[in-house]
Order: C-alpha cells, then sequence, then structure tokens
C-alpha cells in the first residue's frame, strides 16, 4: 500500500508534488560483445521532495547501473551517450567527476550494498565519518569530532562515543549499515540513494535499517531512491514504484497500483514469483520414522584468543535437540549469530561438537573419522549459502561433480553419465561439463551447487540459506528445483533461512533458533500462525511487506 496509507508512516511523510531530481532518456552504452548495447536505455522518471520512490527488477535490469550514473560513478567502460540527469536545475549528466564531488556527498547520499566492501578495513568508524564531513568543510578537529558522534548517534547506534573508535570487522552486519547510512546523511543531502541496503542483512535488522531510512526521511524530508529486487521492502517502504528489465522501464506507478493491479507481465511474474508468508496449513503426520536425530547438540568456540591471552569461550550452540523423519523437510530459523548455520555445519560434520550425539538411522557418528565417515558422506550432503565461494574456481564443473563419485569408488565413466544425469535434472546442458564456475549466473551455480550434493545419491539434504542472495524469480525457480529433486529422489531436508516466507513455503515443520538455543518448535502452520514464543513474534513482526504478501490455509 502506498506510505500515506500505512498506520507506521505519519501524515508529515506527506509526498511533495515538486519533483527533486528528473531523469529524462538516460541511456548507458556497454562494451561491445555483451548480450545488448545498452545497459540502460531510455530511462524516465520523476523524483519528488520527501518521496521513497522504489527502483525493483532482477539483476542485470540496470537499476543499480542508473543509481550510479545519478552519483556520477559509472565504471570507466560504461559510457553515457543519451539523456538528462537533472538536480536543482543543473543537469548532472555533463559534469566532471571534479565538478560532482560538489553535489556527491554533499548534496547526494549513497548507502551501498555491502557495507564490509564499502568500508576502509584499517580506518576507524570515525576517521571515515570524518573523512566525509572534511572533504566538504573545513571544521576544528573539536567540531569534527562532535558531528561524528551526532552523525552515529543519529542512526541509533549504541555508545557513540566509544563506537566511532571501532573499526568495521568488530561490527554487526546491522550495525555496519548504519554507519553507512550515518556517512551519506552526515551533511543532510537532498537526495539518498539506497542500493539494495537490506540485502545481506536477516530479517529483524533489515526492519530496523528500513525503519531507520523511513525516519530519516520524515524527519529531514530526504527524498529516497530505494534501490532493490525485493517486493516486500517495496510493499512496505515505497510511495511509487519503476519496475526495470532488461535496462528498461515496463512499469511505473504508485505503489498500490503497481502491486495490486500491475499491468506489464513482467511486473505480474516477479509478484507472483515472492513466497507468500502461509499460516495455518495442516500439521503433517508424525508417524513417519526418524531419520536423524540430533541430541542434545553444544558447540563452543574461543574468540580472541592470543599468544598471552585465554580467549572467551562462546556456545554457538547450546543443548540443541531435534529429529527430521523420512521424507520430511524441518527449518531452522533465526537471525544471524543464532547458531543456526552452526548447526548445520555439525550435522553434516564440518564441524565437530562439544557435547551431544548425532544418530543416522539410530547409528552413531558423531565421533566417526576419516574412512569410517564416508557412508555417512554419502547420505548426508550439503547445499552451501554461497554457492560461488563453495565451487573450485579452478575446476571445471565436470570435475566439480565427479570428484565426489571418484571419491567414493566410482570409475570414470560411470562418474561423467550421472554428473551428466544429475546437470540435466537441475536443468542445465551437458555442456556445461566444459565450464568453469564464474562463467554462470548465481542461479545456475546455485544450481551446479544442488547438482552436486544429489551426485552421491543422498538421503539427506541440508540447504544452509541456498536462495538468500538470488532474486526473487530464481528463488523461486531455485525453490521449484528443491521440491521437485525431494519428491523425486525421497529426500529428507534440513532447510535453514532467516526468510520465514520461504519456510512457510518449504518446511513441514519449523525450528526457531535464538543465542544458539531452540526457543520454539513445531508445525509450520503451527508456529508461525500461533507463535508461542516472543522472539518467534519478533521475527514475524519483522518481515518486510508480510501484510500484503500472506495468505491463511484452513
Amino acid at each position: 500500500m502506498p506510505a500515506s496509507t500505512r498506520p507506521d508512516v505519519p501524515p508529515s511523510a506527506a509526498v511533495s508534488a515538486a519533483p527533486v531530481l528528473s531523469v529524462r532518456g538516460l541511456t548507458v552504452r556497454l562494451p561491445g560483445g555483451g548480450d545488448r548495447e545498452h545497459a540502460v536505455e531510455g530511462i524516465d522518471f520523476d523524483l519528488a521532495a520527501g518521496e521513497i520512490l522504489c527502483i525493483v527488477g532482477e539483476s542485470g535490469s540496470g537499476k543499480s547501473i542508473t543509481a550510479q550514473a545519478i552519483m556520477g560513478l559509472l565504471p570507466k567502460r560504461l559510457e553515457p551517450v543519451a539523456g538528462k540527469i537533472l538536480f536543482e536545475g543543473r543537469d548532472l549528466l555533463p559534469l566532471s567527476d571534479r565538478e560532482m564531488q560538489a553535489f556527491r556527498g554533499a548534496r547526494i547520499g549513497m548507502i551501498f550494498q555491502e557495507p564490509m566492501t564499502a568500508l576502509n578495513p584499517v580506518l576507524t568508524v570515525g576517521d571515515q565519518i570524518a573523512e566525509m564531513i572534511l572533504a566538504h568543510r573545513r571544521l576544528p578537529a573539536a567540531e569534527v569530532r562532535a558531528r561524528v558522534v551526532a552523525a552515529l548517534a543519529a542512526v541509533r547506534l549504541p555508545e557513540p562515543e566509544t563506537l566511532r573508535r571501532a573499526h568495521p570487522h568488530r561490527l554487526s552486519g546491522g550495525q555496519r549499515q548504519r554507519v553507512m547510512i550515518a556517512m551519506a546523511m552526515v551533511h543532510d543531502p537532498a537526495i539518498l540513494i539506497a542500493d539494495e541496503p537490506t540485502t545481506a542483512l536477516d530479517v529483524t535488522t533489515q526492519a530496523e535499517v528500513l525503519r531507520l531510512i523511513r525516519q530519516l526521511r520524515d524527519d529531514r524530508k530526504t527524498s529516497v531512491i530505494l534501490v532493490t529486487h525485493d517486493f516486500g521492502v517495496v510493499a512496505e517502504m515505497a510511495d511509487r514504484v519503476v519496475v526495470m528489465r532488461h535496462g528498461k522501464v515496463v512499469e511505473t506507478g504508485p505503489t498500490a497500483e503497481v502491486l495490486g493491479r500491475p499491468r506489464h507481465p513482467y511486473t505480474r511474474a516477479l509478484i507472483d514469483a515472492v513466497p507468500r508468508f502461509t499460516t495455518g496449513a495442516a500439521a503433517p503426520s508424525d508417524t513417519a520414522e526418524k531419520l536423524f536425530d540430533m541430541r542434545s547438540i553444544t558447540r563452543r568456540f574461543v574468540r580472541d584468543a592470543g599468544l598471552f591471552r585465554k580467549g572467551t569461550a562462546v556456545v554457538a550452540v547450546n543443548d540443541v535437540s531435534l529429529s527430521l523423519r523420512r521424507g520430511e523437510t524441518l527449518g531452522i530459523v533465526g537471525e544471524s549469530g543464532s547458531g543456526k548455520s552452526t548447526l548445520a555445519r555439525c550435522a553434516v560434520r564440518i564441524s565437530d561438537v562439544d557435547e551431544g550425539s548425532i544418530l543416522l538411522e539410530g547409528q552413531d557418528v558423531t565421533r566417526l573419522r576419516g574412512r569410517r565417515l564416508m557412508p555417512f558422506r554419502r547420505k548426508v550432503q550439503m547445499v552451501f549459502q554461497d554457492p560461488y565461494a563453495s565451487l573450485n574456481p579452478r575446476q571445471k564443473i565436470g570435475r566439480i561433480l565427479t570428484d565426489p563419485l571418484r571419491v567414493q569408488g566410482h570409475a570414470r565413466g560411470p562418474a561423467r553419465e550421472r554428473a551428466i544425469e544429475l546437470l540435466r535434472l537441475v536443468g542445465l546442458e551437458p555442456q556445461a561439463m566444459q565450464r568453469y564456475p564464474h562463467e554462470f549466473s548465481g542461479g545456475q551455480r546455485q544450481r551446479i551447487g544442488i547438482a552436486r550434493a544429489l551426485v552421491v545419491d543422498p538421503e539427506i539434504l541440508i540447504a544452509d540459506e541456498p536462495v538468500s542472495s538470488l532474486d526473487v524469480s530464481v528463488q523461486r525457480q531455485v525453490l521449484d528445483l528443491l521440491a521437485d529433486v525431494r519428491r523425486r529422489m525421497q529426500l529428507s531436508m534440513i532447510f535453514i533461512t532467516h526468510d520465514l516466507r520461504v519456510a512457510a513455503q518449504v518446511c513441514d515443520r519449523i525450528a526457531v533458533m535464538q543465542m544458539g538455543a531452540v526457543v520454539e518448535q513445531g508445525p509450520t502452520g503451527e508456529v508461525f500462525g500461533n507463535p508461542a514464543h516472543p522472539y518467534t513474534r519478533d521475527l514475524i513482526a519483522a518481515i518486510p511487506g508480510v501484510a500484503f504478501f500472506s495468505e491463511t490455509v484452513d
């Protein structure tokens, strides 16, 4: 629904009709040899004072290129060849980099997608905000320091005087993103551009960052361009929406109109692909046999240990007991740091447990090592969150898929035939065997990761955030693929995610983790439809666009 009718947006957020930015006919040429001539072509839109405008589309749609063009930060290989970007009556497009410095940061601020990459790891966050201040104003050191502390306090960071002396790696993901917002807002710009500012954040941190952006808009009357592929964020934040595909605008309009009555088939397809938050579904049968049993699992780590320091013991997983029944999908949800990925690594025996036991078909596999683990490895496989990081960039796909079979004792010929069979199962052609991971899209790499996990014909698949970094349409394809292979191969699955909408679509039962412990578990419909624990209720309340993208099953 549009911002003016959302209950959490005050009347003061009403949008002025006067545009603060006008983009007309923006066209940026790609280098030769690409799949199309232009990165963006003929882009037209206005941004009103005090408005939140969402630019939405899949990867490669041109939305980030549009944001970079406004900031004058296009890569050198991309050339603007037509159009205007009018800000305060001046066309920004023909300005030199030196001329753009007067606008960049001072009048137009930007929040980048990955704060850990955008922040300098060797400087404190206070020094980096101070650099932003001094780039536009010469002030005494004491005043700069006061402004840094005030900027950190404005984005609701705790103990700003202490935090300004911290380096980025000492902060959580949400805190780093707040530092990026503080840097972007330190000069009270007229426009704030946020490029996928919450993609890597869990649901509660995402909600906090979005709430902060909206509050800054309301308090300072800043206009916001929010670049995203998440229609939940669009439903939660946008006054108006621009939908992009293949470098062109295919639809634009008020949020309620675009989401409720989309005109373009592409917009309808994107909205249809958004996973609905389903509650009230029937509980699965509990008569099936227990296939996999984790009993009282505890995993500890030592943090900040050094030559003369013992370090601090951290309990990542604390006395967790979960079971997986044959043919079932068990979802494990929670925020970053809740222990769900550590539990997954323990379950697949990548990481040892300090206490507790893991039983596969009644056999305790907790203390198995070396070759004694090989039967377990064949039966329990993992799909990792980042398929690019988990695939060897120096090996062709053929070797990546056949090596697990060769280790299990299969001959080269049968191993190759099995690899080709799995590639076809996940929707890829046999020619993929001769290519390297970097030659595939993110969705294709995740399909390869699924094929690698399935190549040894496992009984259990452990999927750790397998769709968190994918566009909504690609996410839907991968989820449909997992459902298809689970049915064909009669798999049981442990599905780990921080996206409760995805969990509601995929999982039969849910376990909710907080600070290393399971605080609630049960059938998906019961846990999400009538949550018993306050933390579960907080997670559900934080889902962006939950009111729009939800449904109840009788």
